[in-house]
This record gives structure tokens, C-alpha cells and sequence, in this order.
């Protein structure tokens, strides 16, 4: 199996430079998430490092992932940066 392939099924082990874990291909989504546009979507599966939509239960709110090396934590959204949706319709 190609080192890509194995990377798609364990994006979790995918290392940074730094040693620090990959998030790309992972997700952290609310409960019967539907995306309001596919820009959002893919963004929701980004590396840190790109721009990556996170949902935080605790927060019960969207951010934006900031990597650690940036100080860590996010910025919260309330509407998508791609359509204009409301955010709150994506967490049912």
C-alpha cells in the first residue's frame, strides 16, 4: 500500500515537521451536520496551517482552528466566510 494511501486511512498519525499531529482529514462536526456550501465543507477536514472550520461542543459554536505554534484555541464564527449561512442551521 502507497504511503498516501495509508495517510487517507490514518490521518491522525500524519506528523508536521515540528512533530506536531496533521488535523487534515480528521473532522470534529456536531451531530447530523449538513454543510451550507462545499468551500465549508472542505474546510471543515483542513490541516490547521490551511483555514480549518472546528465545531467546539463545549463552546457549542464554529471556530476557526489556530495551530499551537500560533498560540493555540480559535476564532468563533457565526456565519460561513464562503456563503453568508447563518451558522447556527448547521447544528441541529
Amino acid at each position: 500500500m502507497s504511503e498516501a494511501a495509508v495517510s487517507m486511512l490514518r490521518p491522525s498519525t500524519r506528523r508536521h515537521v515540528d512533530g506536531s499531529t496533521c488535523t487534515e482529514g480528521t473532522r470534529r462536526l456536531p451531530p447530523g451536520f449538513e454543510p451550507c456550501c462545499a468551500e465549508f465543507a472542505q474546510h471543515t477536514a483542513a490541516c490547521v496551517f490551511d483555514v480549518r472550520y472546528e465545531w467546539w461542543a463545549s463552546a457549542k459554536a464554529w471556530f476557526i482552528a489556530l495551530s499551537d505554534m500560533a498560540g493555540g484555541g480559535g476564532v468563533q464564527i457565526r456565519h460561513c466566510p464562503h456563503c453568508g449561512t447563518d451558522l447556527k442551521t448547521l447544528a441541529k
